[in-house]
């Protein structure tokens, strides 16, 4: 909370609710129900039936300009291209952070400190104990999903009848290995990654602290994330516990969709601005 000098309720209306104490010089930012909604307005995701508002774009590009943005997902390259030529940003970290990608270029240092789990970074790859591990539960009988993905793998309750997810993301996994929640599936993923973990890797090296930067998320897996920035931002429509730890420590959006996402980010660059 005293990271901002203002922070509104839910039924405030003003434009610029809020007002950094500290400069913020980085800002990671989640995609899906986040910047994307199936709101039907704006620049439509091929083959997603969802949708970027233009006043999004304008808004992302224009803190790019300023700051350094990095969008931050579970999402798959495949998925993540969909994307990548219309959101303006500087870096993407995909499958939960497993890898990063600066331009089309993977991050050459995270990899190497991936690699023992996931292998190289290629979808036709399986080597490494990531890929062990679904083979050792596929012959579980337990049906998991990778297709497009170079770091993790899901569990989707669609394709296994009568297995409880949240049960088996709370069974005994190797040391190495983590779950997390994503859009409703069970991710599996290196317990070296995650958002979090990969966040602290690129503040490292490019020499920024975690007092300095910003995030904007809406879902379980942003959790970790969320917790340790100095600013935090969700929107109306995020998952509850989103939404309780940031009215703790940054600001919720009284808009959902579009509006919401407009309002955080207006917010953000206002602040910039000044």
């Amino acid at each position: 909370m005293a990271n901002f000098i203002k922070i509104i309720s839910s039924t405030h209306t003003s434009k610029y609710p809020i007002k950094f104490r500290y400069p913020i010089k980085m800002l990671f930012s989640d995609i899906d129900k986040t910047l994307a909604h199936k709101e039907r307005a704006g620049i439509e995701i091929p083959t997603e039936g969802k949708f970027i508002s233009e006043r999004t774009i304008d808004l992302m590009r224009e803190i790019n300009n300023k700051i350094p943005v990095a969008i931050i997902t579970g999402r798959s390259l495949t998925s993540y291209k969909r994307v990548s030529d219309i959101i303006p940003h500087s870096i993407a970290m995909i499958e939960h952070g497993c890898l990063i990608l600066e331009g089309k270029a993977f991050d050459s240092g995270w990899v190497e400190i991936m690699k023992p789990y996931i292998g190289m970074p290629d979808p036709g790859n399986r080597d490494g104990l990531i890929w062990e591990y679904d083979r050792k539960l596929q012959n579980d009988g337990i049906v998991t999903y990778s297709k497009n993905r170079m770091a993790s793998f899901s569990i989707r309750e669609k394709n296994n009848p009568g297995i409880d997810l949240k049960k088996l993301a709370e069974q005994p996994h190797p040391e190495w290995i983590k779950t997390t929640w994503n859009q409703g599936y069970l991710d599996f993923i290196p317990a070296i990654a995650g958002k979090k973990e990969c966040v602290e890797y690129l503040l490292n090296k490019n020499k920024i602290n975690w007092q300095d930067i910003g995030a904007f998320g809406d879902d379980l897996n942003d959790l970790e994330l969320l917790r340790r920035v100095r600013y935090a931002f969700t929107l109306t429509g995020a998952s509850e516990e989103v939404i309780e730890l940031v009215k703790g420590c940054g600001y919720v959006s009284p808009f959902s969709c579009h509006a919401g996402t407009e309002d955080v980010l207006s917010n953000i660059l206002n602040n910039l601005a000044s």
